[in-house]
């Protein structure tokens, strides 16, 4: 029996989710769409013409008869939606972040406590062909013990697209007046937003509990936001491994680092989406594995029907997504306190 899906919000992020649910057309059907933008629903209304408008998400809950919901509002519409899809009995799939705060977490854990629903959080870069591989690799032990992990995402917001033509505006998520602008809105700054994904990474490769952070900020770039464009934060886990997370909308990855780095014991692991390096201690030239390209937001939707038709625990379950937020969250306190003061 195929699935009945709703779409809450249909923007940028979810035309890239469409491609996953466009893959499995024969299992799951996109019945319903929900925006406030009458554009973006007309967008989807051209690969699912029989769907049903809404531009508000409660209408649609109430009227339509459903099995799952594919949320990408913006991050402070997320805790009152999911509260309203997880009473009405829906599984679901949630963009990043999570929600804004922990006390909203608790809020979903306890509604999601004791339920049979999938929740999934949408990380898509946890599909990344080199980083399963690498997680493959640590699980097996093959790194022998693992010491520290560092995983980066940096990129300049706001530049011209390439191949732009001289004078053409470029595009920027964190223009003035936009959501992204406004910290209320975001919960944050960069960290919340893009630092979500190097921040699940590095939490997906390690594979333990986090307990200790310690995080710097920066705002370099994006003068008009309200909150930062740039974070360094450091963890420390229950097993000793010791990670670092750089994250940017000011400035590109330097020169030389990677997505992610693994040193252990047994030598060196890094690479990026596609690509991934073993440098065996004391050698000097890397052994290097390159995978064939994927879409993850195709995988990850993919995935996200198999665990609700299945009936199984997804890769990065809204669970993992409470333990990116803890991190993010305590990188704020710790700024916020001042404790990084010499």
């Amino acid at each position: 029996m195929s699935l009945r899906v709703g779409m809450i919000a249909c923007g940028g992020i979810a035309r890239h989710h469409w491609r996953g649910w466009s893959q499995v057309a024969d299992r799951a059907e996109v019945v319903a769409l929900v925006d406030v933008s009458a554009e973006n629903r007309a967008w989807f209304k051209q690969h699912v013409p029989k769907a049903t408008e809404y531009d508000d998400y409660n209408g649609m809950l109430a009227k339509e008869k459903l099995d799952a919901v594919d949320i990408s509002l913006p991050h402070h519409l997320h805790h009152p939606c999911l509260m309203s899809v997880i009473k009405k009995g829906l599984h679901w799939i949630c963009e990043k972040p999570l929600c804004m705060s922990l006390d909203e977490a608790a809020d979903i854990d306890q509604a999601m406590s004791g339920s049979k629903l999938v929740g999934m959080s949408a990380h898509n870069q946890a599909f990344f062909p080199a980083l399963l591989e690498a997680k493959r690799l640590i699980s097996e032990g093959q790194l022998g013990e693992i010491y520290t992990i560092i995983s980066e995402d940096c990129f300049i917001m706001g530049l011209p697209r390439p191949g732009a033509l001289p004078g053409e505006a470029p595009w920027s998520a964190v223009e003035p007046g936009m959501w992204r602008a406004d910290a209320a809105k975001m919960g944050g700054g960069e960290l919340i937003d893009t630092g979500y994904h190097p921040t699940y990474r590095l939490l997906f490769l390690a594979g333990r509990e986090p307990v200790r952070v310690a995080a710097i900020t920066g705002k370099y770039r994006q003068k008009h936001m309200q909150a930062e464009d740039t974070a360094t934060v450091l963890i420390e886990f229950d097993n000793g491994i010791t990670g670092m997370v750089r994250t940017s909308w000011a400035l590109e990855l330097p020169a030389g680092h990677h997505s992610f780095h693994v040193v252990a014991e047994r030598g060196e692991l890094y690479g990026s989406a596609n690509e991934l390096c073993w440098k065996p201690v004391r050698f000097n030239e890397p052994a290097k594995m390159a995978f064939d390209e994927v879409d993850t937001f195709e995988k990850e939707i993919v995935h996200f029907v198999d665990c609700v038709e299945q009936g199984i625990e997804p890769l990065q379950s809204y669970k993992d997504g409470i333990r990116v937020l803890q991190v993010i969250r305590k990188s704020y306190d710790f700024v916020d306190e001042g404790k990084a003061n010499i």
